[in-house]
Formats: structure tokens, sequence, C-alpha cells
């Protein structure tokens, strides 16, 4: 593959952990805002962060083998419109069994990023290159991670909206 074309695959899989993991904890700085919005105490709350696990682990596994299979590219743009789908669900709802439902999609769409995106940068890339294509994806996630808990309630906070 050539470098454009190994460098696109790696930004494109770099956005969609991004996304992936910005949609894992962005509901947690927001926490004390559902307990009123939802009318339920902590332990639910905390379910809605369960939820999103839940379905990431369940679709680990076939996911991982349809990446072995088949194209990874597919599962990727699915994976995609799935998390943006249970992302606007969640934020659109207020009745909990409904964000519980978009939580656990979001899961299954995050999962269904991981394993191809992962098998399609390392095709990508040949073995003396793909330790730091791999360490970039990780990044990704981790900035992921700072942005939702740091970033976005700062940003809420311009908004009016409590964090």
């Amino acid at each position: 593959m050539g470098d454009g074309r190994k460098g696109l695959a790696l930004l494109v899989v770099c956005c969609t952990y991004f996304l992936a993991f910005f949609q894992r904890t962005m509901i947690v700085p927001f926490f004390p805002e559902m307990l009123g919005e939802f009318g339920v105490g902590y332990a639910k709350i905390g379910g809605l962060l369960s939820a999103f696990f839940i379905g990431y682990a369940l679709v680990q596994l076939p996911s991982g083998l349809l990446a072995d299979r088949y194209d990874s590219s597919p599962l990727l743009r699915g994976g995609l419109v799935l998390l943006g789908g249970a992302g606007a669900l969640f934020l659109l709802t207020a009745n909990y069994a409904v964000a519980w439902g978009a939580r656990f999609a979001g899961g299954v769409a995050s999962a269904m990023m991981y394993a191809p995106g992962t098998r399609l940068v390392a095709a990508s890339f040949p073995a003396s290159e793909r330790g730091l294509a791999i360490s970039l994806l990780e990044i990704a996630g981790g900035l992921a991670t700072v942005a939702s808990l740091s970033v976005l309630p700062a940003l809420a906070l311009t908004t009016g909206r409590t964090a």
C-alpha cells in the first residue's frame, strides 16, 4: 500500500477511535444533571456507563471474527453510523430505558470498529512500522477520553449546562 493510502487508513481509523472513545465516557461529567433528568439514583446513572461496556464486550468477539473474514471498511462504516445514531438517540431522550439502549448500542458500535480498525491499520503498514501506527490509534483513544472528561464539561459550562 502506498504511503498516501496507508496514511489515510491510519487517519480514518484514528478518527473512528477518537469518536468511539469519546462516546465511552462523555456522560460521566453529566452524572449529576442526569439524576434529575432521568429521575433515578447514582446506581442507575452508573448503569448507563455499564450499558456501553456490556454492548462492547458482547460484540467484540463477533467483530473480530468478521474482521478476519471480511473487508474491515464496511464494519467501520456501519459502526460509525450506529455510533452516531446511538449518540443522537441518547442526547434526545429523557427516558432511562431508551438511554440505556442507546448506550448499549454505542458499545456495540465501538466494538464494530475496534478489531476491524486495528486489522485495517495492521494490514496497511509493514511490520517495521506497525507498532508506531497502533500506538497512534491508542493516542487517539486517550485524547478522546481526555476531551470527553475535561474539554466537554468546560464547553458545557459555556452553554449554561452543568458539568
